[in-house]
């Protein structure tokens, strides 16, 4: 539950289940890049699990976008096919 003052604009981005390892992390941060700069601007920032393995690529390539990084139980590395360590 957010806090009742907290006076941001909230949105889930999903991606697809049966993605391809084929599209990597910094892909898909690449992606969400172009929808939070055109449709949001400056964000907070949250991955959550896998989530995390795309939020900071995101970060890293966006300081632009990114006013505050929160990682929730994220994965902390990827194999060379894309699955989590």
């Amino acid at each position: 539950m957010l806090p009742k003052d907290f006076d941001h604009q909230v949105y889930i981005l999903g991606y697809e289940v049966n993605i391809s390892v084929d599209k990597w992390c910094r892909e898909i941060a690449a992606d969400f890049a172009l929808f939070i700069e055109k449709e949001v601007g400056p964000a907070i920032i949250v991955g959550i699990s896998y989530g995390g393995a795309v939020a900071i690529p995101f970060a890293d390539q966006n300081p632009e976008l990114t006013e505050k990084l929160l990682l929730l139980v994220s994965a902390y590395g990827l194999s060379d096919d894309g699955g989590i360590l």
